[in-house]
């Protein structure tokens, strides 16, 4: 796996204009190490779960640049999942959400100030299913970014966006 190299993964948040992402977690140097590591175990964790040779844009290094050209607001989208999330199993699922497969089902049990725990599935195009699942609380702020409607009067979340500036 090729790492990021620091001046790349800063070209991208700056032309994403994401630039908050580089104050986030401290200082600038801090804050762009702590994101470099999040996307780094994410795509580690990707090439562990998924295979290479699947139709949509991997997430590795090359993948996130094909989307900056192709589709920069997927990268914003997921740049700024990098700072709601330092969780990869969470981050796999909001490219594999960017990459088309659809939001099957959401679980989410929470008792005050003792269990939270959210489990979502996702289907891609062939069918296949794939579970994503998190005991960290802060990992329900990734919903905020669901599209959220109705479809023939049945609830759909669909999709993963970006907010606006």
């Amino acid at each position: 796996m090729r790492l990021i190299t620091d001046e790349r993964l800063t070209a991208i948040i700056h032309e994403c204009g994401e630039d908050w992402l580089l104050r986030a977690f401290g200082d600038e140097a801090h804050s762009l190490g702590h994101v470099k590591r999040v996307i780094e175990q994410s795509i580690s964790s990707y090439g562990h779960r998924f295979a290479v040779s699947r139709i949509e844009v991997a997430l590795n290094e090359e993948g996130i640049l094909e989307e900056l050209e192709q589709n920069q607001h997927k990268v914003k989208a997921f740049l700024q999942a990098v700072g709601a999330s330092s969780s990869a199993e969470m981050l796999l699922m909001v490219w594999r959400i960017l990459q088309g497969d659809a939001i099957n089902s959401i679980h989410v049990t929470y008792l005050l100030e003792s269990t939270f725990r959210i489990e979502i599935e996702l289907v891609d195009q062939q069918g296949q299913t794939s579970a994503f699942t998190s005991d960290d609380i802060d990992d329900a702020a990734l919903l905020r970014h669901f599209g959220i409607m109705k479809m023939k009067d049945q609830p759909c979340f669909d999709g993963f966006y970006a907010f606006h500036e």
